[in-house]
């Protein structure tokens, strides 16, 4: 353990610079315990190594896992993970690294930006995606040349109520009222009224559709995806098929917090909306997300029974709210139940091309097609 002498000794720049090094699988114990005293989320050693190890795209082209900055007495003091993931574009594989746990110990933090540079010169990816950037964060990526995502607004939030009491009591806890437990039914039942009567005289023009949870991804997913690939050949989208979906989504199902919701017509699969358990730990907020929603051309409709029936399932288990953030969803606003929003602290979503002619195509906002699937937010 580093001792208070060691660490002032350090802060004042008086030893060497940490070296960088490629981070090796051997490294976890050292990575979690960087992350766990920089109040980082640690995965278990197996979840870990399963970025990788189950991952079709890194099946296919093997890179770094990542780097790390280790001091002169052999310590893990900053790492960033580099988990390969899929793309296509105009019939061209995309191979993109998803820049993920960037962390670095607060006396080494001035040798930070050297594994983000490290990531940045790496020959197995055309295009680096994150899309968990912090308020902390984002100025650095700015520096070194990272770009907002053109399209969305990843710098907020809108979210659906699930449990009324359950949220009031919550958002009551946090403003420190005065006997803020006799106001929490009253609260919620004024909550309650408001999204009410915004749903007073909103038309449901919608076909009937056979909506379900889905334990897996089957094969329906493999043929929905040579659908999805066929209609957005103009946009960058991830792979979608059922091994890539099944490998992204591994750490999630392990916990038993995703679910995988379709809408089909008939026995033809037309949609699906992935949703997986985010809560806040520090807030004791109890919240599902939206991860990624996709439907074949004129199912857009197909996104309110979806929601609908999530929002369901989350009364049921007491989770308060139903939350998406960045992805553009305006266009269901006259069919979708009624959300509230709040900003984030900070844009959530950079990327940056590692090939000049992806730059140039990239700054197309309509080039893009983001959701949370993307990048590390739901890995």
């Amino acid at each position: 353990m580093t001792s208070p002498a060691q660490t002032s000794v350090e802060a004042r720049g008086r030893i060497g610079a940490p070296v960088l090094r490629e981070t090796r699988f051997g490294d976890y114990t050292s990575i979690a315990a960087l992350h766990a005293r920089n109040g980082l989320p640690i995965r278990s050693n197996e979840d870990w190594r399963m970025l990788w190890e189950s991952n079709p795209a890194f099946q296919n082209n093997p890179c770094s896992i990542g780097w790390v900055l280790e001091n002169s007495r052999g310590e893990i003091v900053g790492s960033l993970g580099n988990v390969p993931a899929l793309y296509e574009l105009n019939g061209r594989r995309v191979p993109v690294a998803m820049c993920s746990g960037w962390v670095v110990d607060p006396v080494y933090r001035r040798h930070s930006a050297k594994l983000m540079i490290q990531a940045q010169v790496q020959r197995n990816a055309d295009l680096l995606i994150s899309t968990t950037v912090s308020s902390a964060a984002e100025p650095h990526k700015r520096y070194l040349g990272w770009t907002r995502v053109p399209i969305g607004a990843w710098d907020e939030s809108e979210f659906w109520v699930a449990d009324y009491v359950g949220f009031s009591k919550w958002a009551l806890a946090g403003q420190s009222i005065p006997l803020a437990h006799l106001i929490t039914y009253p609260a919620a039942a004024a909550l309650y009224c408001r999204d009410a009567l915004a749903e007073i005289g909103k038309v449901r023009n919608r076909r009937p559709l056979h909506i379900e949870f889905c334990p897996e991804f089957d094969g329906r997913f493999d043929t929905f995806w040579e659908v999805l690939r066929n209609q957005n050949r103009a946009r960058l989208i991830p792979v979608r098929t059922r091994a890539t979906m099944g490998s992204h989504f591994r750490c999630s199902a392990n916990r038993g917090g995703l679910w995988i919701l379709t809408a089909c017509d008939g026995p033809r699969l037309v949609a699906s909306a992935i949703f997986d358990r985010y809560d806040n730990a520090s807030t004791s907020l109890k919240r599902v997300r939206l991860v990624d929603f996709q439907m074949l051309p004129g199912y857009e409709f197909a996104l309110a029974p979806l929601l609908e029936r999530m929002i369901e399932q989350c009364r049921k288990q007491g989770v308060y709210l139903l939350e998406s953030i960045g992805a553009p969803l305006s266009y269901t606003s006259s069919i979708v139940p009624p959300r509230h929003r709040r900003k984030l602290q900070s844009w959530t979503y950079y990327y940056k091309p590692l090939k000049e002619d992806l730059g140039k195509i990239l700054a197309n906002p309509a080039v893009w097609a983001p959701t949370l699937f993307d990048g590390d937010a739901s890995l």
